[in-house]
């Protein structure tokens, strides 16, 4: 199984932003997660959000 391993360094991003809504659970365990690395949440979530994205297989109906 693949896995992100976050590192714990601040990054910097001059993207403009754009809200996205998530469930309430996955907010809580992403601002658990940001806690535990010392990132902010939306860093955070573009790291993660980048790692799927990366690894998504969209398949056809037959």
């Amino acid at each position: 199984m693949d896995k992100l391993v976050i590192s714990v360094a601040k990054t910097k991003n001059d993207t403009p932003w754009k809200p996205l809504m998530i469930p309430s659970d996955l907010y809580d365990q992403v601002e658990t997660m940001a806690e535990q690395v010392g990132m902010r949440k939306g860093y955070l979530a573009i790291e993660l959000l980048n790692f799927a994205l990366e690894r998504v297989e969209i398949k056809e109906e037959d």
